[in-house]
């Protein structure tokens, strides 16, 4: 039985750019994909300091095979430490206008398809967002899918019914499963996209369905019909369609909103879960230990008080504070320029 932990950056062409919240709109420059790129190092040393008995991959649209940030060769590092690259062709590229922001999320189901040909049954797949950390060793996760019957398990967010969630409120959700043949008594709970984890049994079950629902996305797009507009619409379809133990995940990650000038749901209990999700941290937290990685230091290595320091680092408030003056002296000047 295979164990994998993997994670996934898709570099945007010109004509595929899209808005993403935390980095911005320009997803084709180098400058927006090297904040990604920078995610992907940290989650593997996070990984690799507690899960080295586990296959690594990282999947990726990309057929280059070197890329220097400040001077640090990021394929050398993924050679170095025996992490699998795959180039995955997109089979499932969004029309222009499609929805304004993640529009390369639906790649997920490309790599859903690449790994389902390459697994069995029993084994078992963690897909995460690259902005991801790992707290501790995840043998425990493994072993709530090994020798069971679960075959997927979920973080759900429990949003109010009519929270529009990425364009499609969980009310709009239960209307679109109804249309697709899954008619629920009560409303259907959202389980978030950052995390993928089930046997491959379960995948070949959304390989098979997917490409029907995504002829009923496109039709949806043309007349101008509600419709998922976010990979984790779909996946929450199919965790109700095939029974997924949906929610069992929320004791073990968590996504935490770390920026103190807007929304901040950090609690000190945060540090007793497996992975952080740190959507904020990208080009601030994640970016500062790249920056340790890329001048020497090995994360895998450094003792627990260390490794303690820098997710106390990442999900502290203070280093944004540090940040506040030069950030309102630049808008003052803004402000002045643009009065001249």
């Amino acid at each position: 039985m295979k164990k994998i932990i993997a994670t996934w950056i898709y570099l945007d062409s010109k004509t595929e750019e899209s808005n993403y919240p935390q980095v911005g709109t320009n997803s084709s420059s180098e400058k927006f994909q090297e904040v990604y790129w920078k995610c992907i190092v940290v989650f593997f040393e996070t990984s690799l300091r507690f899960n080295q008995n586990v296959e690594h991959i990282l999947f990726t649209n990309s057929e280059q095979t070197k890329l220097l940030i400040n001077e640090y060769d990021i394929y050398k590092y993924l050679i170095n430490n025996n992490i699998s690259v795959r180039v995955v062709k997109n089979n499932y590229v969004l029309p222009s206008g499609y929805y304004q922001s993640w529009n390369n999320q639906f790649f997920e189901f490309s790599i859903f398809e690449d790994i389902n040909s390459i697994i069995k049954d029993e084994d078992i797949f963690l897909l995460l967002d690259s902005d991801c950390v790992f707290t501790k060793n995840i043998d425990h996760l493994f072993n709530k899918l090994i020798g069971n019957k679960n075959e997927a398990l979920t973080y759900a967010i429990d949003y109010d019914p009519d929270h529009s969630i990425n364009g499609c409120s969980r009310k709009q959700m239960q209307s679109i499963f109804k249309d697709l043949g899954l008619e629920l008594d009560k409303l259907p709970q959202y389980s978030a996209g950052e995390v993928f984890f089930a046997k491959g049994i379960f995948i070949s079950k959304i390989c098979r369905e997917f490409p029907i629902l995504w002829k009923d996305l496109m039709q949806r797009f043309v007349e101008n019909r509600i419709k998922f507009n976010e990979e984790a619409h779909a996946l929450s379809y199919f965790y109700h369609k095939f029974y997924a133990n949906i929610g069992s995940l929320n004791s073990n990650i968590k996504r935490c909103w770390t920026d103190p000038f807007n929304y901040r749901n950090v609690r000190k209990s945060d540090f007793n879960l497996d992975i952080l999700h740190l959507p904020v941290e990208k080009k601030t937290g994640i970016s500062n230990v790249f920056n340790k990685i890329s001048k020497g230091q090995n994360i895998k290595l450094i003792d627990e008080n260390e490794y303690r320091i820098i997710l106390k680092d990442l999900l502290s408030p203070y280093k944004y504070f540090k940040t506040l003056i030069p950030r309102i002296l630049k808008k003052i000047n803004t402000k002045i320029n643009n009065r001249k």
